[in-house]
């Protein structure tokens, strides 16, 4: 689909062609339209000269920007009397149920050591859907106000049991294994809320984190968070070099 635009304008008004080939047999639809067309009254259009001949093509082609052809589709398949749900790369089909990673912008605070901390944390489970844009994650007690997640910061995680042991979700379950700390990513502090630090857990996926709570953290063996801030202090260093 394509436009032949800095035509003159003809007597019933029109200055613009919206061309249609088909790709198979290539057949072509040469239709009459205005310059100022919009993504809604193209696929009027399109509905109107092509689908009502040919029915609903499997893939348009154009080099109209995303938004355009996101309102074209969703046109397109309400005059048709259907409903046009779309998913992305980062979180295809994602339900109720589902296990994803939530990116780290998603959380909204300032983190100390940015560069070294991990860009997704997780696997936490989809527990409601907003709307089509949003939905509601089982984030860590932690972090309850931050429950709700756009899907933009959303992606579908895969577990593979066969490879990683699960890092702890609770916090009893961190209380019980903080001394199977690995690393640390980077923390938080805000001023009244409680310091939290991402760490990383030893026979887990290594690029994921967990936050802790300081309290929680500071139960560890004190040797263990000394060699661990000390490699930190020395990754934060290196970087500034």
């Amino acid at each position: 689909m394509d436009f032949i635009t800095g035509l003159p304008r003809s007597g019933t008004g029109y200055d613009m062609i919206m061309v249609v080939v088909d790709r198979f047999s290539k057949m072509a639809h040469f239709i009459p339209a205005h310059k100022r067309l919009n993504a809604a009254a193209c696929a009027r259009l399109f509905s109107d000269n092509v689908i009502k001949l040919h029915g609903v093509p499997q893939r348009i082609v154009s080099d109209k920007d995303i938004r355009f052809m996101n309102k074209f589709w969703q046109t397109l398949h309400y005059l048709n009397g259907s409903s046009l749900l779309f998913s992305t790369t980062n979180h295809p089909e994602t339900d109720v149920g589902d296990l994803v990673l939530v990116h780290q912008d998603a959380f909204g605070v300032n983190i100390r050591y940015t560069k070294t901390q991990p860009v997704l944390y997780g696997p936490y489970r989809l527990v409601e859907k907003i709307n089509g844009n949003a939905y509601k994650v089982d984030l860590p007690v932690i972090n309850l106000e931050d429950r709700e997640s756009n899907v933009q910061w959303i992606k579908y995680y895969k577990e593979n049991p066969n490879i990683y042991q699960k890092p702890p979700r609770t916090e009893r379950e961190m209380l019980a294994r903080i001394n199977e700390l690995s690393g640390i990513g980077g923390w938080s502090e805000e001023p009244g809320k409680e310091k939290t630090y991402d760490v990383y857990w030893k026979d887990c996926d290594q690029t994921l984190a967990r936050k802790v709570p300081e309290r929680i953290f500071n139960q560890a063996a004190l040797s263990l968070r000394q060699s661990l801030m000390y490699k930190a202090e020395l990754i934060q260093k290196h970087e500034q070099v």
